[in-house]
């Protein structure tokens, strides 16, 4: 399917999405952790052809960095506790499935592709690691 658009990186994206996403979850989730006291917003879920779960964030770094997965694992974990909700604080979704892999779609290159992260439980370790180093850390 090709679409008419003068910005590349949203037609590689959208193509992207059309041949591989089943249907989108949510956009823009807000999300937190009462247990880990910590939120944020997550980009995009969807569900894959494959029917599994996905996790992803976009970012205008030319690739894709480890932390940058480490910080999905955060959503993840956010959202699995609570849910997507909206930014008044209203439930919106809860995942039906766990997820099982995180993308990120590094839109600053020339041509982006997204990159996936599959370790699901080390991610979620090395998001809750950094947290508890973070934490440490002298506060001003």
């Amino acid at each position: 399917m090709k679409y008419k658009t003068d910005n590349l990186q949203v037609r590689l994206y959208t193509e992207w999405a059309c041949q591989n996403v089943k249907r989108f979850l949510f956009t823009e989730g807000h999300c937190y952790s009462e247990k880990h006291w910590i939120g944020g917003i997550c980009d995009a879920g969807y569900e894959r052809l494959d029917g599994r779960f996905e996790l992803g964030d976009h970012k205008s770094s030319r690739e894709a960095y480890v932390s940058q997965f480490f910080q999905i694992a955060g959503y993840d974990i956010e959202i699995s506790e609570n849910g997507v909700l909206d930014a008044n604080g209203n439930l919106l979704y809860t995942l039906e499935k766990p997820v099982s892999r995180y993308c990120i779609f590094a839109f600053g290159g020339t041509t982006p592709q997204p990159c996936f992260y599959e370790d699901i439980k080390g991610g979620r370790e090395a998001f809750l690691a950094a947290l508890l180093l973070y934490r440490k850390l002298p506060q001003e």
